[in-house]
């Protein structure tokens, strides 16, 4: 009996450790196999590839027709595009969807993205800007202290960019801040609506600002100008993507992006305006002014008295 008894409790052993094995090496498959994006879809590397393509032949497609959107020209570079990688349409659709559906994977796509205009602006360096006559270029600065390059989509988490700056000692009375950049939409269908604000808080916490829509793929700025030339407390904007209702209801696979780039905010030292004096009443800018008393000293001449002309008739010689 004694004998039976020892058998089961080894059994029994043995069936823990066993268990407990198995369990072990459930853990370590897990741990050590990291879920990846399924075969069936596009990998995000070569998704943030398909999508910086579109974006180039977005601006291709603008620029040839003037700044008018050719719907046939623009699928046609996207036919090509994906043509170009081997990827049919229904490939890229449902990747899209698959994407859509897992969130942290497609900001893993938009970082990568960003990746490439950053890359981009960088290689290509600023563009030119003109600041006005009363701004020295050693009085300017790029305040931006973000990325030069962002996308939104439309989603609450990801459709929105905002700054805010407070003002330090650098900061003068009277600077004048210019908000640039380039915005591009990568859209399939719906409409293209997003708008950007920008807003600077004075000492006396009054706040002036500048609104702009952004519809269409182009180069954008806004101005502040502190005519009052006033202390600057803070300087704050934001770039919102609209949430368009109709994607709602819309297929999962329509695409819509808008990628901004070469972003700088640049705060200028502005020189204060010379003001002409007011004339007294009755005077008259362009009257002729008394000459005061070293100016009105004559040099005295003496004039000699004229002879008198002869009368006598000139005689010609033959």
């Amino acid at each position: 009996m004694e004998k039976i008894n020892k058998m089961k409790t080894n059994s029994w052993y043995t069936d823990i450790c066993k268990s407990l094995v198995v369990v072990a090496l459930a853990v370590l498959s897990l741990v050590g196999c990291k879920p990846g994006i399924p075969g069936k879809y596009l990998q995000a590397d070569e998704m943030a590839d398909i999508l910086y393509d579109y974006h180039l032949a977005d601006g291709i497609s603008n620029s040839s027709m003037q700044g008018t959107r050719d719907s046939i020209t623009l699928r046609t570079f996207r036919a090509n595009i994906l043509r170009k990688y081997g990827v049919t349409q229904a490939q890229f659709d449902s990747s899209l969807v698959y994407y859509t559906r897992h969130t942290k994977l497609l900001e893993d796509v938009y970082t990568k993205l960003v990746d490439r205009f950053n890359s981009e602006s960088v290689a290509l360096g600023g563009a030119s800007m003109s600041l006005g006559d009363d701004v020295a270029s050693s009085d300017t600065a790029n305040i931006w202290g973000h990325a030069p390059s962002f996308v939104l989509a439309p989603y609450a988490a990801a459709n929105r960019l905002s700054f805010d700056l407070k003002a330090d000692t650098s900061f003068h009375a009277g600077d004048r801040f210019l908000l640039d950049f380039d915005a591009s939409f990568i859209c399939q269908d719906g409409s293209r609506n997003a708008s950007v604000v920008l807003a600077v808080t004075y000492d006396n916490d009054s706040t002036e600002y500048v609104y702009n829509s952004v519809m269409s793929s182009s180069h954008y700025h806004l101005q502040i100008d502190n005519a009052g030339r006033k202390a600057i407390k803070s300087v704050r904007g934001f770039w919102l993507l609209s949430n368009d209702m109709s994607m709602l209801s819309a297929s999962q696979t329509t695409l819509k992006l808008l990628v901004v780039s070469n972003v700088k905010l640049i705060r200028m030292h502005t020189k204060p305006v010379a003001v002409e004096p007011e004339l007294a009443d009755g005077e008259n800018g362009d009257s002729i002014k008394p000459l005061n008393k070293d100016t009105a000293k004559l040099k005295r001449v003496s004039l000699k008295p004229m002879q008198p002309i002869s009368h006598r008739p000139l005689k010609l010689k033959p």
